[in-house]
Order: C-alpha cells, then sequence, then structure tokens
C-alpha cells in the first residue's frame, strides 16, 4: 500500500537560477528581496494574489509561503530575516547578478597576481 508522507516543520525548496524568468513567479506567495532595484525591476511578474516584500518588511513575519529571490549583502542581513518569518513553506531562487561558479579557474597573470597581494605564501616547485 501506498503512503503519503507528511512533513513535520518548515519545508524548504531549493529553486536556484541564475535567470529570472516570469516562469519562476508563477506561483501564489509573498517574494522576499533583499535588493530594492531588483523588487522594481520584476514588478511586472507578480501574478494576482502575490506579493513582492523587501526583507526588512514585516509582512515577512505573516506570510506562510515565501520565496526568497535574491541574496542579502550579508549573514546578519539573512539572519534577521529568518528569524522574523514563521513560514511554512520557505523556497530560495538566491538570483545572484554575478555567479562566481562561471568564473572559471584564474589565468596565470590572475594567480600569479593572487599570490602577490597574498604573499607569504610557499610555493615549491617539483624537479623536472
Amino acid at each position: 500500500m501506498l503512503k503519503d508522507l507528511k512533513t513535520s516543520g518548515q519545508i524548504l525548496l531549493d529553486q536556484r537560477s541564475n535567470h529570472l524568468t516570469q516562469q519562476l513567479f508563477k506561483n501564489t506567495g509573498a517574494y522576499v528581496f533583499f535588493n530594492p532595484k531588483l523588487l522594481a525591476q520584476l514588478q511586472t511578474y507578480f501574478t494576482a494574489g502575490s506579493q513582492a516584500i523587501l526583507a526588512t518588511d514585516a509582512e515577512v513575519a505573516t506570510a506562510t509561503n515565501i520565496t526568497v529571490v535574491d541574496e542579502p549583502t550579508d549573514l546578519t542581513e539573512f539572519t534577521t530575516f529568518y528569524q522574523q518569518q514563521s513560514a511554512t513553506q520557505l523556497a530560495f531562487i538566491c538570483y545572484a547578478k554575478h555567479s562566481a561558479y562561471l568564473d572559471g579557474v584564474p589565468n596565470k597573470q590572475q594567480f600569479a597576481t593572487f599570490l602577490v597581494t597574498y604573499g607569504n605564501t610557499q610555493v615549491s616547485r617539483k624537479p623536472g
């Protein structure tokens, strides 16, 4: 016999994306932003019944379905938001305008600059 699983506590969803499309905002709920400029840019993406709010807004405390759209500038900003919210479902898009993942491995010049900048680094070379 097949039984449904019931979760206890908050549901956390990973919806990370490096492209913000209207499809990401089709569900009804509160979309939380740390960057007010990004919130203003995406005003046309939200469906009826959804609300776009800043992480510092009072509505965070009463929202039951929250999607975090972007990243905070520091961890204390996120900690404050997380302590205020009491959502049953919390999803994370975590959009970042610049992705470190896409930067790749540094070239020889970038690596040399890093070594000079952060001196006191012991580099040994294999003979051969």
